[in-house]
């Protein structure tokens, strides 16, 4: 389909070619001929110099007209080539590229799902422990204006590792680096583990303890965790000093995945307006960072941590090796960012299809369920697919590096957008925020002035299933 997409493209701007040509011809038989006349009938100096410039308008204008004649003869040449790299795409980077969408789709899929808080029944509102633990998840929000700084915040580290990089041994910025990914991984892995067992278990697996750190009466910890947490969390640390002592891609691509996960659950927008506002704004970021400069270029060429998802171009191959043995096989690679920023877009969507489901008959009914309508979730999921396959195709085809978010933020804002206005729905999609988002931070209980640990077990035994 894409091949004759292109095919169809190339068609057009031959044809468009040839108007020029004809064009051209025609405008010059035009003024050629008024020439003539005018020439027959010149009878003083002011004739003359009116002749003259008309000359030199004739000129100017066929210079102008073969330097459109060149530009679109280019592109058209540019489109041949690339169509030609397509069709004769190999097995082995159609295999990478289809390893890298899914790589790619999946962590938004979950953390949408996973970051779905369904309203609870009546019968089951009490307030618990439980629910304390519920009222300390996501209760931070873009704002709009942290959205437009976003970019410039963005562009300050990107630029500073340039220059690490550019001026100091690689080597040792990256162990730097790697030693503090590897703690985050720990964290992130962990979550997904005990996510995944709790799927497969049915388990609530909220865990008989808990860990509380507060500095001046505020809190910056919480944990709260069971046998399975601490099983889960000397897997991830196994996994992290692995990633460390071989750089295995497997191994980067699961604390990859973990990362966007966790990322796409937890970093929240507080409405439409400021996720276009931060879509919008990264744009042009990227364009100018990958077409503009190699900042971006080199900088994911020389990070060596789990920031990427990657995949090799000779997977048989690596397949035949041994996908843990090191291998000499060149890598496509995708940025976290390109999966994160459009993906909290998307979870955005999903918050609000269960919004709207909420107002329905069923949904008064039945508020507490995963299984609702969500037509802009899938419709703006479909649209950030067709934008990666757009990137991957223009990527392949030109042989150069995209900004992937050239595609996947205009993507994800209009199929939105236009969704929301077939369906009437244009001003609520404006108008809905996240529920919190727009309240002020709550304070923590009392504790004391200074930082202190607490490690306990609940006094009250809770109903929840065994870990």
């Amino acid at each position: 389909m894409a091949a004759n997409q292109i095919n169809a493209l190339i068609v057009g701007l031959s044809q468009n070619v040839s108007t020029i040509v004809l064009g051209l011809s025609a405008n010059a038989t035009v003024l050629v001929s008024t020439l003539f006349e005018k020439l027959k009938s010149s009878n003083s100096e002011d004739t003359k110099a009116k002749i003259a410039n008309f000359t030199q308008n004739i000129i100017l204008q066929a210079n102008q007209t073969f330097v459109k004649l060149q530009n679109v003869t280019y592109v058209t040449e540019k489109l041949e080539v690339a169509k030609g790299r397509i069709e004769t795409m190999e097995h082995g980077l159609l295999y990478a590229y289809v390893g890298l969408l899914t790589m790619a789709v999946l962590p938004i899929l979950f953390g949408s799902i996973g970051s779905l808080k369904l309203k609870k029944s009546k019968k089951s509102a009490k307030k618990s422990e439980d629910s304390d633990d519920e009222d300390r998840d996501q209760t931070e929000f873009f704002s709009l204006e942290e959205a437009r700084m976003f970019p410039v915040y963005a562009s300050f580290s990107l630029l500073s590792l340039y220059i690490l990089f550019t001026y100091f041994d690689k080597e040792y910025i990256n162990y730097l680096l790697t030693g503090y990914f590897g703690i985050a991984g720990v964290g992130a892995l962990t979550t997904i583990i005990v996510s995944v067992i709790r799927l497969l278990t049915g388990f609530a697996l909220k865990g008989d303890y808990k860990i509380q750190m507060f500095h001046k009466n505020k809190e910056f910890f919480y944990w709260r965790f069971g046998i399975i947490h601490l099983f889960a969390s000397v897997l991830a640390i196994l996994a992290n000093v692995y990633y460390v002592f071989t750089k295995n891609w497997v191994v980067s691509n699961l604390l990859a995945e973990a990362f966007s996960v966790t990322a796409v659950q937890l970093l929240n927008l507080d409405n439409f307006g400021t996720g276009i506002v931060l879509l919008a704004a990264l744009f042009f970021y990227d364009i100018f960072w990958v077409f503009g400069t190699d900042v971006m270029v080199t900088v994911a060429k020389n990070f060596e941590a789990p920031i990427k998802v990657v995949w090799p171009k000779d997977i048989l191959k690596v397949i035949a090796d041994g996908i843990f043995n090191k291998t000499s096989s060149q890598f496509t690679m995708l940025g976290l960012g390109d999966i994160v920023i459009p993906g909290i877009y998307i979870c955005l969507c999903i918050q609000f299809d269960y919004h709207l489901y909420l107002k329905t008959p069923a949904g008064k009914k039945n508020p507490n369920t995963k299984w609702f309508p969500k037509p802009y979730f899938h419709s703006v999921l479909i649209a950030y697919i067709a934008g990666l396959v757009t990137t991957v195709l223009v990527m392949h085809g030109f042989q150069s590096a995209q900004p992937a978010l050239l595609y996947l933020s205009p993507a994800c804002i209009f199929s939105s957008l236009f969704l929301a206005l077939i369906r009437g729905e244009l001003t609520e999609f404006f108008k809905y925020e996240r529920e919190g988002a727009s309240s002020t931070s709550q304070k923590p209980e009392d504790a004391s002035s200074k930082k202190k640990v607490i490690a306990e077990k609940p006094a009250e035994k809770n109903n929840d299933k065994p870990t």
